[in-house]
């Protein structure tokens, strides 16, 4: 479950980074402020264990970051900051977590013990 906390943060310093750097005007700032929202909505919904799979979203997400500045025009310390970040989040997705199924009750089948 740390994972997916770590993948909010960083979606939220992705979304608050082109404001706190100065790089509010460029390419990148909009990169950052549309990727920032979709790694937030997955963890938020990963951290569940019913949903989890849904951290696989930020896979692409974090990998999109970190070579995203060989497409994109990036300022010098805003490329390093998305390659790591990049990494990070597509590290993060990951950490299977824990699984108990047992947490779940057994489903209809409970009604009638």
């Amino acid at each position: 479950m740390w994972a997916r906390f770590v993948n909010t943060i960083l979606g939220i310093w992705l979304m608050a980074a082109p404001a706190v750097l100065g790089y509010t005007d460029s390419a990148a700032a909009i990169n950052h402020r549309i990727i920032g929202p979709l790694v937030i909505s997955a963890a938020v919904v990963a951290i569940w264990e019913e949903p989890r799979p849904v951290r696989w979203v930020n896979l692409p997400l974090g990998l999109w970051l970190a070579i995203s500045p060989i497409f994109i025009s990036y300022p010098e310390i805003v490329t390093l900051m998305s390659v790591i970040i990049g990494l990070v989040i597509a590290a993060c997705s990951l950490v299977q977590g824990t699984y108990r199924p047992e947490t779940f009750g057994g489903g209809w089948s409970v009604l009638w013990k």
